[in-house]
């Protein structure tokens, strides 16, 4: 592992969604940010020309309905935060309900925060209740 000068240790891991991470983060990891691709493939004509040129499909499109990736990252989670850890997804603003569903169903709590721009939202989720 690469030592960066103020000495503090680095190490990467390459994952499929959360797969992929040591065993020894098993139910410890405090917080879980994700920008998952949440693009619906359905909606390639409503996307900037710059984004489908440049940027690989797979970094933009997340299935039929773009939550392949999020319904993942909701059920993987579990095995991974730590009882008072937090997942904090950005998602379309059409998509919070049923993500929140979702992650209802698997014992989780939801927020969902407005972004700025009106479309997008942060799905904030956590086991048990809110403090």
């Amino acid at each position: 592992m690469p030592a960066l000068e103020s000495g503090t240790t680095v190490a990467g891991h390459v994952l499929d969604c959360l797969h992929g991470l040591p065993d020894s983060l098993h139910q410890s990891i405090s917080v879980i940010a994700a920008v998952p691709p949440y693009v619906p493939e359905t909606a390639a004509d409503f996307l900037p020309h710059e984004a489908l040129d440049f940027e690989p499909r797979t970094a933009l499109f997340g299935g039929s309905d773009g939550l392949d990736l999020v319904r993942r990252l909701i059920t993987e989670s579990l095995d991974w935060l730590a009882a008072d850890g937090v997942l904090l997804i950005e998602l379309g603003r059409d998509q919070a309900a049923e993500a929140t569903g979702l992650a209802t169903e698997r014992g989780l709590e939801a927020r969902s925060h407005l972004g700025e721009d009106d479309y997008t939202t942060v799905l904030e989720l956590r086991r048990g209740h809110w403090n």
